[in-house]
């Protein structure tokens, strides 16, 4: 057995040897082809993993948001928190969709801001109430304010005529959904 092995070693260092020599005749070339099959595989490997490191970044960037809002969500409506409140993630985010159509009204409109009884309801309130002076609104503060519904919830936006909007309402309904705001609408006598 040793010296089948022995034999088989024999025959491919002779290979190798006689391999050298053509390649030592000729090492420009052997150098380039190298070259080019380096380069060969790391353009196939690099577009290969490329996409694979593009899905893994939105992957990332996915779970990255998801993480964002559950701690949102813990900051202010979560199960472990009683008191509702605007955490400065979403303070942030709310103030720069505002500012940004705060530009288009015709005029700095003024808000209203109701909160029916109960203290966590209105410190929810007050925190929306001291957003939007912030911001550059004229907010009035009105407590102890009264559902329409008997399931409203959450942030209601009051609207004179809620099947056809004003583009003010709008730009507010907008500016919150963007700040990541559960909104719904309520129907509200002007007079």
């Amino acid at each position: 057995m040793v010296a089948f092995m022995d034999k088989i070693w024999d025959k491919i260092w002779e290979r190798l040897s006689g391999e050298w020599r053509v390649i030592k005749q000729n090492w420009q070339v052997f150098g380039a082809f190298q070259i080019v099959v380096i380069l060969a595989l790391w353009a196939i490997l690099s577009w290969h993993f490329s996409g694979m490191i593009d899905t893994q970044d939105t992957t990332i960037q996915s779970q990255l948001a998801m993480i964002e809002s559950l701690k949102d969500t813990l900051d202010g409506e979560g199960p472990l928190k009683t008191q509702r409140h605007l955490s400065d993630t979403q303070k942030k985010c709310l103030t720069s969709n505002f500012n940004g159509s705060l530009k288009d009204f015709v005029a700095v409109p003024n808000i209203a801001i109701y909160s029916v009884p109960g203290e966590e309801q209105e410190i929810y309130a007050n925190d929306f109430y001291s957003l939007f002076l912030t911001i550059g609104f004229k907010p009035v503060f009105i407590p102890d304010a009264v559902p329409e519904h008997d399931d409203d919830s959450g942030v209601i936006v009051g609207l004179s005529n809620p099947k056809n909007p004003s583009k003010n309402a709008l730009k507010v309904e907008n500016a919150l959904l963007r700040g990541r705001q559960k909104i719904s609408e309520s129907g509200w006598l002007c007079g």
